[in-house]
């Protein structure tokens, strides 16, 4: 049997499979409201994170009559681009600001004019985007020198669950493409960016192939969730990219991954990009996965687009806006989905959301509609812009 553990953004989940893929055992366990005391900001505990794990890990556990000696292996995923800062001790110094934390655009607009936009494609094939860890990590120096100054490690969300299995800070290569600090195409945290911006490279954890054991669970942990102490645990990868690597994207065709809180497009390619639509994200394949002719595509570039507001049917649902079943009227646009800014093709932190035209006819049904086909059409225009790419 084989555990995977994935750090959702509502809520930690566990999935038990045998050696055929079979699900044997699944739970989820539902993460606390993400903080959001101002517009652009979006916060959680890392605490929490951990707590939730536990519940889902025994919980699944449970499920699938298996226990815990009886699991081989455990592979991490999770909701990318979150910044988790922790003391000398391990200890987390304040929540995490997640991915779909905007508040970063003026530390975005000062890495781009001290080191260059060319520059910084030359160092990790990536633009710097306000959801990125990097910005935000320069947003607390910037806001917060006292907790600035008690950094000694910076992990992403899965990487924290890592933490507390195995004890160990270690990242992978997927999700650390998703950091600003990450040269995707030769596999490595760029010193370039971290020295460019007086950074200490110290705080930055190892970083391994997703297949690569990172650690094994220790006695702590194994008592806390049912596991057995030194079983090992792999890199993993980020949750889009996991996504990207069960839709199976090697092949050469944009493949969507699920919409959560954004949508996502990917696919690979042979060549790197040398120039992209706003908000577009490079990510490192998978290593050693298997394409199907049985060849290994293991440094094949895997270019996504983003669309922000993917996830907005979420947020009108907890703005409690139901359908009462009323005839619905064409009244969409793209802009009636954007709540937390937009990322691919136009790239701006600050976008919001507003249904125009309104009168003392619509219905709820209407509002949601047009929330509907905002999404989609934020979908198409992001899948199209892949045609501006260049590459190299």
């Amino acid at each position: 049997m084989w555990l995977g553990i994935d750090i959702g953004t509502g809520g930690s989940r566990a999935l038990v499979v045998d050696e055929r893929g079979v699900v044997r055992g699944s739970r989820t366990a539902a993460h606390e409201d993400m903080k959001m005391e101002r517009p652009q900001w979006a916060e959680q505990r890392p605490e929490n994170w951990w707590e939730a794990a536990v519940e889902a890990v025994r919980g699944a556990l449970a499920e699938a009559g298996v226990p815990g000696a009886g699991i081989r292996g455990i592979g991490l995923s999770g909701q990318m681009h979150g910044l988790v800062i922790l003391d000398g001790g391990g200890r987390v110094i304040r929540p995490s600001l997640i991915w779909c934390d905007q508040r970063s655009q003026a530390q975005v607009d000062a890495v781009n004019a001290k080191l260059g936009r060319e520059n910084i494609l030359r160092y990790i094939a990536n633009p710097v985007l306000t959801g990125f860890t990097l910005p935000k990590l320069l947003w607390v120096r910037d806001y917060e020198p006292e907790n600035f100054a008690r950094v000694r490690k910076v992990l992403l969300p899965k990487d924290y669950v890592r933490l507390q299995l195995t004890g160990e800070y270690a990242t992978e290569v997927s999700d650390a493409s998703g950091t600003a600090l990450f040269d995707v195409v030769h596999r490595r945290w760029s010193y370039e960016m971290m020295d460019g911006l007086g950074l200490d490279r110290s705080i930055l954890p190892r970083c391994y192939e997703s297949s690569e054991i990172t650690g094994v669970v220790g006695a702590e942990a194994a008592e806390l969730t049912g596991l057995k102490a030194g079983t090992p645990v792999v890199g993993g990868g980020g949750d889009q990219a996991a996504s990207a690597v069960a839709m199976a994207s090697y092949i050469p065709e944009w493949f969507p991954a699920p919409w959560a809180h954004r949508g996502w497009y990917s696919r690979t390619w042979k060549r790197w990009p040398t120039t992209a639509p706003g908000g577009s994200h490079v990510l490192p394949r998978g290593a050693r996965q298997v394409a199907r002719d049985g060849r290994y595509a293991r440094r094949r570039p895997e270019p996504a687009v983003v669309s922000q507001p993917a996830g907005a049917g979420g947020k009108l649902r907890r703005a409690d806006c139901r359908s009462r079943h009323q005839p619905a009227r064409r009244t969409g646009s793209h802009l009636a989905a954007v709540f937390d800014g937009e990322r691919t093709p136009h790239l701006d932190a600050r976008a919001r959301g507003g249904w125009i035209g309104l009168t003392a006819s619509h219905t709820r049904a209407d509002l949601i509609r047009a929330v509907i086909e905002g999404v989609s059409y934020s979908q198409r225009i992001a899948w199209t812009s892949s045609r501006n790419w260049a590459w190299r």
